[in-house]
């Protein structure tokens, strides 16, 4: 692991607390209305399993956002050294407009399936396809993902800065 960070992709404060606020809030509903309604068993019980993880989500959000996500020399990282992903297993950076990636982010196609993996509002990995973003700004997102685009491109030999 290198400690050279080239880009630093932070989340927005603002948008961290409106996202916190909504998953509390939709946690307590769903919570309330499987304790205090007269629907059926299978309701309450189905309300009280959504309104539970939206309360695990709400967690694991608080938790996650805390961290930054960082391009370093050798793959992108969280700032707590966590590795997302080693820069020779990204295949492609892809931020167009119909990607499957999170809002105000961009995805990243890698030569192995590392598994799954979730940090809501700041990334999720499903198979071969990581992405990043959620709570982050979109401007900053989007100068990440170029970052990271130019330096795989300095990396593979593609381009020649001379």
């Amino acid at each position: 692991m290198t400690d050279t960070v080239l880009f630093r992709l932070d989340v927005a404060p603002a948008r961290r607390v409106v996202a916190l606020a909504f998953l509390i809030a939709l946690a307590v509903i769903l919570i309330l209305t499987a304790l205090m309604s007269d629907m059926s068993f299978g309701f309450r019980a189905a309300a009280l399993g959504f309104g539970l993880g939206a309360a695990w989500a709400g967690r694991a959000m608080a938790r996650g956002t805390r961290h930054a996500v960082e391009l370093r020399d050798d793959g992108v990282y969280l700032s707590n050294g966590t590795v997302l992903a080693r820069l020779d297993d990204i295949e492609q950076v892809d931020r167009g407009m119909f990607a499957l990636k999170p809002s105000n982010g961009f995805a990243l196609k890698l030569r192995h399936a590392p598994g799954f993996a979730f940090c809501p509002g700041l990334y999720w990995q499903v198979g071969r396809t990581l992405g990043i973003g959620g709570v982050t700004s979109r401007g900053a997102g989007k100068a990440f993902a170029d970052g990271l685009t130019m330096h795989l491109a300095v990396v593979r030999g593609d381009v020649d800065l001379k």
